[in-house]
């Protein structure tokens, strides 16, 4: 039957969800960690004052087999899964920033990008196969800007602080240093999230990554053995559609990948 979930006053945090329709609202963010499954109807992910992050784990996916996919966030951004499809059309709306990353597909229908207030960045293969693909955003159009793409925990380390310090190398050629959050649980480093990929970083670079921690009582470090690996990646950019593909920005628009309309 039909899935509905809402969070009156806070956040939705989902691992897997299939239903004939799926339908999510929250006053906070929405992050999804495996698959989200619609199998005769729409999926609608709304939010009102937080994020839609899809984008939180390898193998994530929001697929609606026989309808459309509508993700609003009224007042955050929105981040696409690692696949997004429908047999019909896609909708995304947001106030605030659109990261379009990974695989984008609609077997039927248009597939409709808003931002009415923010950037929208593209680093995804699109095709609307049997209809539109339209991008507008009252910002930017752009790459993702040569900023960081993907950061690998190589070591855990142990006896860190919560305050550790996460520094990320300047790129090469000059531009602007990311920025990255670390998790740590019980003195290991267990997670690093990209909360500024950055700008200037080269296609290909290998960005150093290191860790500074110091003990409550003193100088001496206390934590030790943590490693990570920075990386940037050459964006994917493609757009596919069956009739027109219309790209609409209110300032700067920077487009370098493959366009085809049929």
């Amino acid at each position: 039957g039909a899935v509905n979930i809402e969070a009156k006053a806070g956040e939705v945090l989902l691992y897997q969800v299939r239903g004939a329709s799926v339908e999510v609202n929250a006053e906070l963010g929405v992050a999804l960690l495996a698959a989200m499954t619609a199998t005769k109807q729409d999926i609608k992910i709304t939010t009102k004052h937080g994020d839609v992050d899809l984008d939180n784990a390898l193998g994530v996916s929001v697929v609606a087999e026989s309808g459309r996919v509508e993700i609003t966030s009224h007042a955050g951004k929105i981040s696409t899964p690692e696949a997004l499809r429908a047999a019909e059309g896609i909708s995304l709306t947001s106030l605030g920033l659109i990261e379009l990353k990974n695989t984008i597909v609609a077997d039927g229908g248009d597939i409709d990008v808003t931002s009415e207030g923010g950037r929208v960045t593209l680093n995804a293969s699109i095709d609307a196969k049997d209809g539109n693909v339209t991008i507008h955003s009252n910002a930017d159009v752009d790459d993702v800007g040569g900023g960081l793409t993907k950061i690998e925990l190589v070591a855990e380390g142990a006896s860190y602080s919560e305050g550790v310090l996460v520094t990320v190398a300047e790129p090469i050629n000059g531009g602007e240093r990311a920025l990255v959050r670390p998790t740590v649980v019980e003195g290991q480093v267990v997670a690093l999230e990209i909360i500024y990929p950055g700008k200037g970083y080269a296609p290909g670079e290998v960005v150093d990554v290191t860790f500074e921690d110091v003990s409550e009582g003193g100088d001496d470090p206390a934590g030790f053995g943590a490693v990570a690996i920075a990386f940037c990646e050459q964006p994917q950019q493609a757009i596919f559609a069956k009739y027109a593909i219309t790209i609409e920005a209110a300032d700067s628009l920077k487009v370098f990948g493959l366009l085809r309309a049929d």
